[in-house]
C-alpha cells in the first residue's frame, strides 16, 4: 500500500525566526516614525512659543513698558522671565542701532521737518491743516499714490484717479502723511512707487490701530527702497530714529540651541527734550 504523506501544519523554526525579524524591522520603523512625529510637533510648539514671546516684547517696547536698550532676556519653558541663563529654554535679544541716511548720518526728527507733513483730508491733500480740518472723523476707503521720479529729486502725492488732488513733495528726505482726521475706515492704502535708487523715508502720522491689531492705514510698496515709520502727536515732535531688532532663540526637541526662531525689526523714535 502506498504511504500517503501529510503536509506539515504550522510554522517551521526558520519561518518563526524570519517572522520575528520582520516584525522587529517594522516595529523599529514605526517607532522611529512616531519619534519623528513627536519631535516635529514639539519643534512646532517651540517655534510658536518663540513667536509669542517675540511679539510680546515688541509690544512692550512700543508701549514703553520695556526699554529697547541692547539686552538679553531669559525665559523658562512656560515663557516666564528668569535670571539664570543656563536654565533658559528661550533667549530673547533686543538690539538697537541708529537709523542712518545713505551718507551714514543719523536720522533725526525736529520741529522744522515735522511742519512739512501733508495733512490728508476727505478729497484734498495740503500742507496747511485748516484746509482739510473736519469736525467728524472720515471713514471712507481711500487709496493714495506716492510717486518719486527716477532721479529722486522730485515727487508727488495724490488720491487714486484724481489728478486734481496732486501735491508736490517739498522735502525728498522726509515724506510725512498725517491721517489725524481719519477713523477706522474699511480700507486706506498708501501705494508707493519710488522709481529712484534712493531710499524713501515715509512717515505715517496719527494712524489708528484696530481691534484686530492691524493699522487703519496700510502701505503697499510697489517699487523701490522704502523705510516706513508710524508716529503720533503724543510721541513728541523731535528725537532720533533707531532701528530696533528683536530675536528669540530656543532649544529644539533634541536640546540643541537654534538661533533666530523669531526675528522682527521696527523703527523707534527716541524723543529729545
Amino acid at each position: 500500500m502506498r504511504k500517503i504523506s501529510q503536509k506539515h501544519k504550522g510554522f517551521t523554526l526558520l519561518e518563526v525566526i524570519i517572522s520575528i525579524a520582520l516584525i522587529g524591522i517594522l516595529s523599529i520603523g514605526v517607532y522611529n516614525a512616531y519619534l519623528m512625529l513627536i519631535r516635529h510637533t514639539k519643534d512646532g510648539e517651540i517655534k510658536q512659543e518663540t513667536a509669542l514671546i517675540g511679539k510680546k516684547i515688541v509690544e512692550e517696547v512700543k508701549s514703553g513698558q520695556r526699554s529697547s536698550d541692547n539686552t538679553k532676556i531669559y525665559f523658562d519653558k512656560d515663557g516666564n522671565v528668569i535670571t539664570n541663563e543656563s536654565e533658559a529654554l528661550y533667549v530673547a535679544e533686543i538690539t538697537r542701532n541708529h537709523k542712518n541716511t545713505e551718507t551714514g548720518e543719523n536720522i533725526t526728527i525736529n520741529n522744522g521737518e515735522y511742519k512739512n507733513r501733508i495733512f490728508v483730508g476727505e478729497n484734498r491733500l495740503s500742507y496747511t491743516e485748516s484746509d482739510v480740518k473736519t469736525d467728524s472723523l472720515i471713514n471712507e476707503s481711500k487709496k493714495i499714490i506716492v510717486y518719486i521720479n527716477d532721479s529722486g529729486t522730485a515727487g508727488n502725492i495724490k488720491f487714486y484717479n484724481d489728478t486734481s488732488s496732486e501735491i508736490s513733495i517739498r522735502d525728498m528726505n522726509y515724506v510725512a502723511l498725517d491721517f489725524k482726521y481719519y477713523g477706522i475706515a474699511e480700507s486706506i492704502v498708501v501705494e508707493v512707487e519710488n522709481a529712484s535708487k534712493k531710499q524713501l523715508n515715509l512717515y505715517i502720522l496719527n494712524s489708528i490701530k484696530k481691534s484686530d491689531g492691524d493699522w487703519n492705514v496700510d502701505i503697499d510698496n510697489k517699487l523701490g527702497v522704502l523705510t516706513e515709520c508710524r508716529r503720533s502727536d503724543n510721541d513728541g515732535k523731535s528725537g532720533t530714529l533707531y532701528n530696533v531688532k528683536v530675536t528669540v532663540s530656543g532649544k529644539n526637541s533634541k536640546g540643541i540651541n537654534e538661533d533666530k526662531l523669531f526675528e522682527t525689526d521696527f523703527v523707534e523714535n527716541v524723543n529729545t527734550p
